[in-house]
């Protein structure tokens, strides 16, 4: 091998590695469709989960991505769920369902989320945070910003 052969070789393999690690590092950040502020968020103002709520009546939900979304419930309560896993087209679709253990109840770790065209696969719920109507709507803006950071 020609020393002209040895340092294409040896260019391109460290022109791989590059690349390699910052693909890597590129999916710890926002760059990664999978990062979420949502952790960081909970964190920051030290949000409480519960185990479940007592009396809960499904009323609505608003999507934040494949793992969080903010549920409503009756007297005007939010929780902030956090699935265990990513649930696939959860970031898509218009309607889920929930698949409660007791019907007025919602418990983390038994309980569940369904959306329609996965029916099959459930998403466990995780974590439930208490959040006040302007947590709620702070929230809703983290995912706006991070929508319109994605889009440039």
């Amino acid at each position: 091998m020609s020393k002209t052969s040895k340092k294409i070789l040896i260019i391109s393999l460290l022109s791989f590695v590059a690349f390699f690690v910052y693909g890597c590092a590129n999916t710890q950040n926002k760059g990664n469709k999978s990062y979420t502020p949502y952790a960081e968020y909970i964190s920051n103002n030290n949000l409480k989960s519960v185990n479940s709520i007592n009396t809960f009546k499904f009323m609505g939900w608003a999507e934040l991505d494949n793992k969080h979304l903010i549920v409503d419930s009756n007297h005007k309560k939010s929780y902030l769920l956090k699935l265990s896993s990513y649930c696939n087209d959860l970031d898509i679709t218009h309607n889920i369902a929930l698949n409660q253990s007791f019907s007025t109840k919602l418990n983390s770790k038994f309980d569940s989320i369904i959306v329609p065209k996965n029916p099959n696969f459930k998403c466990a719920i995780d974590e439930i945070y208490p959040i006040t109507k302007e947590q709620k709507q702070e929230i809703l803006d983290l995912g706006k910003v991070m929508k319109h950071t994605e889009e440039k």
